[in-house]
């Protein structure tokens, strides 16, 4: 019965169907000392693969590699993605703001990092500063108002005088 076994083993063996339990099950019958003869041209062959190394820890080693390969392709992603950041930040800064410059404590200070929060807080207070302007009337529309409001001529051309 056993012989049946290992001859339907031995088949499936070379139809590439045996799992790696069952391939060491041949190994080993086939190192031992008592095999049928009608097995004995099998066992060159089985004796051969059971010489050879096992590729569990092989594929353990293997997995292990392509781990740390993932982490160090994932590390070099992120440093290079950072960096392509701190590239595009550099060069937007540089577009906006290039040629910009402080003095301060009789130093000159062109780094625009340093510097892009009093640039921005300059700019937003001149924006404020020119919109209470454009909400107030001009100087000359408010003259233009008076002088349309003077209904003596004589007085008007006084004034028109003085104005120029």
């Amino acid at each position: 019965m056993k012989e049946k076994k290992i001859a339907g083993l031995i088949e499936k063996f070379f139809n590439g169907e045996t799992s790696l339990s069952e391939e060491r099950r041949l190994y080993a019958y086939f190192n031992r000392g008592d095999i049928p003869v009608d097995l004995q041209c099998y066992r060159p062959i089985f004796s051969g693969f059971a010489s050879l190394p096992d590729p569990q820890p092989m594929r353990k080693k293997l997995h292990f590699i392509r781990w740390i390969a993932g982490v160090a392709a994932s590390l070099v992603l992120l440093c290079g993605s950072f960096w392509a950041w701190n590239a595009y930040e550099d060069y937007m800064l540089q577009a906006r703001y290039g040629g910009s410059y402080m003095i301060v404590n009789g130093k000159r200070i062109d780094n625009l990092k340093k510097i892009q929060s009093s640039i921005e807080s300059s700019l937003a207070d001149a924006y404020d500063i020119e919109q209470l302007a454009s909400d107030q009337p001009s100087v000359l529309l408010i003259e233009q108002e008076l002088m349309d409001n003077i209904s003596d001529p004589e007085e008007l051309e006084r004034i028109k005088e003085l104005l120029n």
